[in-house]
C-alpha cells in the first residue's frame, strides 16, 4: 500500500512541477519561512520564567560564498528564557550555548571540513505566527578563542506543552536556517530541532502532508545558489532538492509526531 501511495505521489507532484509553474525565492534573499504567516501554530504560550533548552537532532554546515556544502552534521546547543509573551508571539533571552561547525578529529583534505565551536554570549529568539528567528552574539572558542561573530538562525517552528513532563515543560520543534559572521568570513548553517521530529516535516506543523510534498515539488531540481533553492525543502540538507527529498515525505506522508 505504502508503494502505491509513494508512486501516486511523484506522479503527482511531477505534475505540479511541470504545471503549475510555483516559483521559491531563496531565503538568502529574505523568503518567509514555509508556515510563518499561520495564526495559532504555538499550541500554549509558555509562563515567563521558563528556561528552553533546544538541540540539533540532524543539521548541516557550509561556506555561504562558496556554495560548498561540508560533508558534516552541524550540531547545535541553546538555553532560552522566556522573556515575555501575548497571544500570537513568545520572545527568548538566549543567555547561554554552543554552536558547532564540523566533528572534532575528522580528517579531510576539504577547506570546508573543519571544526570550530561557539559559546553563544547574549541574545535574543522570537516566535511569532510559527516562525522561530534567533539573533545572538557569540565568541568563536575554537579554534580562535575570543573571535566574535554573530549568529543569525530563522525558520518554521512551534512550541507544545510537553505530555510526557510538568505542566511548565514545553517542546520546541523547529527548521533553522541562516548563519554565523565574523564580517569577513560567513558559514552557512542549516539544523533540524527537537526531539522525535520527522524527516520532512518542511513546515514543522507536526504531520508531513500534501502541503510538504508541495514544498519540495515547488523547489524540485534546484541547487544551493540558485533561485528557486528552498533549504526548508531540501530534506537531506545536501544542497540539492532532488527525488531522495521527496522519497523521504512520501515513505513519511501521513506520519504525525
Amino acid at each position: 500500500m505504502r508503494s502505491i501511495l509513494f508512486a501516486a505521489l511523484l506522479i503527482f507532484l511531477m505534475s505540479f512541477v511541470s504545471v503549475s509553474g510555483v516559483y521559491h525565492t531563496s531565503p538568502l534573499t529574505g523568503v518567509q519561512a514555509p508556515g510563518s504567516t499561520k495564526e495559532g501554530s504555538i499550541a500554549t504560550a509558555p509562563p515567563t520564567g521558563i528556561v528552553v533548552t533546544i538541540r540539533s537532532v540532524f543539521g548541516r554546515g557550509f561556506l555561504n560564498n562558496s556554495g560548498s556544502f561540508a560533508t558534516f552534521p552541524a550540531t547545535l546547543f541553546l538555553n532560552m528564557t522566556v522573556q515575555s509573551s501575548n497571544a500570537t508571539t513568545v520572545v527568548f533571552s538566549v543567555d547561554s550555548g554552543n554552536v558547532t561547525e564540523g566533528i572534532q578529529g575528522l580528517a579531510c583534505p576539504s577547506p570546508t571540513c573543519d571544526y570550530r565551536v561557539w559559546k553563544v554570549i547574549s541574545g535574543t529568539a522570537v516566535l511569532s505566527y510559527g516562525r522561530l528567528s534567533i539573533s545572538a552574539t557569540t565568541v568563536m572558542e575554537t579554534p580562535i578563542p575570543n573571535s566574535l561573530w554573530k549568529l543569525v538562525l530563522a525558520g518554521p517552528a512551534r512550541a507544545e506543552q510537553s505530555s510526557t513532563t510538568s505542566s511548565t515543560s514545553y517542546e520546541l520543534y523547529t527548521l533553522l536556517y541562516g548563519h554565523i559572521s565574523d564580517g569577513t568570513t560567513s558559514i552557512g548553517l542549516l539544523y533540524l530541532v527537537g526531539i522525535g521530529v520527522k524527516l520532512g516535516d518542511i513546515d514543522m506543523d507536526g504531520k508531513i502532508d500534501i502541503v510538504d510534498l508541495a514544498t519540495v515539488a515547488a523547489s524540485f531540481g534546484s541547487c544551493m545558489g540558485q533561485p528557486n533553492y528552498n533549504p526548508y525543502a531540501d530534506v537531506d540538507m545536501d544542497g540539492t532538492v532532488n527525488i531522495q527529498d521527496l522519497a523521504t515525505v512520501a515513505f513519511n506522508f501521513g506520519q504525525t509526531y
